[in-house]
């Protein structure tokens, strides 16, 4: 899930682009990635929600020095919150919605910035793994943030966060273990495999069909 920290923040943007994700994903995964882009430092950072734990993780490459500081983590906490917020609402409703076997989801076609509209819908399953993994383990308080303890940081000079970002989901996603330095010629070595895997997708600008 993407998140732009200058995004106009009306009812319709947080249920399209936070709430909706968050019910069809939360359940199925074990962790939960935010690439995120702020805005007004032209920076791409990693928040990830670790549900094993759990915990938040925040993955930057231009690390400040002092952790907990500068407008990135203030972006960080803000997105922290409304997610926590949405699981609070959630773990209000759960016993309703999985005995009823429906929600109230948001109508997209019908819904405007200033006026939501909203349908029920029946559960699927992956929604009724996130309703009942929110009742279970979310005790309706703050979850720890945190600074990725290893976390590889790019050059000085480097336009490279974006990559970086990719780098870390990569790693977790396999599983594998985050080297403490990530070199120059490792990370062009990580773009290249990159570009490729996007221009060989069957839908990428490449492609014949």
């Amino acid at each position: 899930m993407c998140w732009y920290s200058t995004i106009h923040l009306t009812v319709r943007n947080l249920h399209q682009y936070l709430c909706e994700p968050l019910f069809q994903n939360m359940g199925k995964c074990s962790m939960l990635f935010f690439p995120i882009t702020h805005n007004e430092e032209f920076h791409h950072t990693l928040l990830v929600f670790d549900k094993d734990i759990p915990q938040w993780l925040h993955f930057d490459s231009m690390k400040p020095r002092r952790a907990g500081t500068g407008e990135c983590f203030k972006n960080i906490k803000k997105l922290v919150e409304m997610v926590e917020l949405w699981m609070r609402a959630v773990k209000d409703q759960a016993d309703d919605m999985l005995q009823q076997g429906c929600r109230m989801q948001f109508d997209k076609s019908h819904s405007t910035h200033t006026k939501l509209k909203m349908v029920e819908s029946i559960l699927s399953d992956d929604e009724i793994r996130t309703i009942r993994w929110i009742k279970e383990n979310y005790d309706g308080g703050r979850i720890p943030l945190n600074h990725a303890r290893i976390c590889p940081q790019q050059d000085e000079g480097s336009l490279d966060c974006g990559p970086f970002v990719m780098y870390y989901m990569d790693r977790m996603s396999k599983e594998e273990k985050m080297p403490n330095k990530v070199t120059k010629d490792q990370m062009m070595k990580f773009k290249a495999q990159v570009f490729k895997k996007f221009a060989e997708h069957s839908q990428s600008w490449n492609s014949a069909n």
